[in-house]
């Protein structure tokens, strides 16, 4: 649960920094990773990484039958570095 809520707190903070800085409207989380690549805040490779951790999160939210432990593991063991990555390139940034 402290996993999905860091992810989703990911997102929001993408929503807040793309609102802020007028960059239009994302029609999704995903498309919202895709805008601060383009605008330089992430790279690519990385906005496909924080893309793959917001399927995650969509699928523990709404498919949580589904779900394979294993790869809950699997994923938090390289995703709270991904987290961390995230937040430094968006306090980078914003000059924080």
């Amino acid at each position: 649960m402290n996993f999905q809520n860091a992810i989703q707190g990911c997102i929001d903070l993408a929503d807040y920094l793309i609102a802020d800085q007028d960059w239009g409207l994302p029609g999704s989380a995903g498309e919202a990773m895709d805008k601060l690549a383009e605008h330089s805040v992430i790279s690519l490779s990385d906005a496909e990484v924080y893309k793959s951790m917001v399927r995650f999160r969509n699928l523990t939210v709404h498919a949580y039958a589904r779900i394979d432990y294993r790869q809950v593991y699997d994923v938090m063991q390289k995703g709270l570095k991904d987290i961390e990555h995230y937040t430094d390139a968006i306090a980078t940034f914003c000059k924080l």
